[in-house]
């Protein structure tokens, strides 16, 4: 083995439904190998701006190939990534801010057409909140720890999924629940290592992890912390 990288994933909902959905600050539609365009709701998300200046993106493209972008913010006036084949959003963050250190508004990429939401950063944060994260091709990758948290007394179960290719059998990419837990009101940590193993080194696809929330009622809220390892092979 080559050597290994950790990655965190926040993801955060103030109005979790009773639907299971991925842990995320917006309802993310991916894009498909396409451009995107980012705004703010802020001037000051701006390149002389006191909030976020730039913001890097790191993606896949269709044949899972691993690229990032620096993208210069110009505020409330879109600008359009360079990039034309975006195809699944690992992370949106900040790259260089102004003296406000974090976003002065709500910054989100959407389609050429504004149609379809691929991230958001919410005013006041620093980057894309989503419990997700792609593992690269020829790698292992296994989450070690997750915090969870809940402050409505309804409850939110949480639950920890993993993609299987059953591709070679005949099957398809389904994703497969190795952990729930049930919060109320309080704050859980869990021990990941050794649940759940993604071998990426035959692979041509790209497999996922993450945590996904259901309220036991509607309008709850909850708070996910997912720590993965990616160990890349020589």
């Amino acid at each position: 083995m080559s050597g290994y990288e950790y990655h965190t994933k926040i993801g955060s909902s103030t109005n979790i439904g009773t639907d299971c959905k991925i842990l995320s600050n917006a309802d993310v539609v991916h894009p498909g190998g396409v451009r995107g365009r980012i705004v703010s709701t802020s001037d000051s998300d701006s390149s002389t701006g006191t909030g976020i200046q730039k913001v890097i993106l790191d993606y896949y493209i269709t044949n899972w190939t691993h690229k990032t972008e620096v993208i210069t913010l110009n505020g409330t006036t879109p600008v359009d990534t360079t990039e034309t084949d975006i195809y699944r959003i690992e992370s949106l963050e900040a790259f260089k801010v102004g003296s406000g250190n974090i976003s002065a508004g709500t910054i989100t990429l959407k389609s050429i057409d504004g149609a379809s939401l691929f991230a958001q950063i919410d005013t006041g944060r620093e980057m894309f909140e989503r419990c997700l994260f792609y593992s690269e091709l020829g790698a292992i990758c296994t989450p070690i720890s997750a915090a969870l948290s809940s402050s409505s007394s309804g409850g939110v179960v949480f639950c920890v999924f993993a993609t299987v290719d059953n591709t070679a059998d005949g099957g398809s990419h389904v994703l497969k629940s190795y952990v729930s837990v049930e919060v109320k009101q309080s704050a859980v940590q869990i021990n990941l290592n050794g649940t759940i193993l993604m071998d990426m080194t035959e692979e041509t696809s790209g497999l996922g992890i993450c945590i996904t929330a259901r309220g036991l009622s509607a309008g709850q809220t909850g708070t996910a912390t997912l720590i993965c390892r990616d160990y890349h092979i020589d």
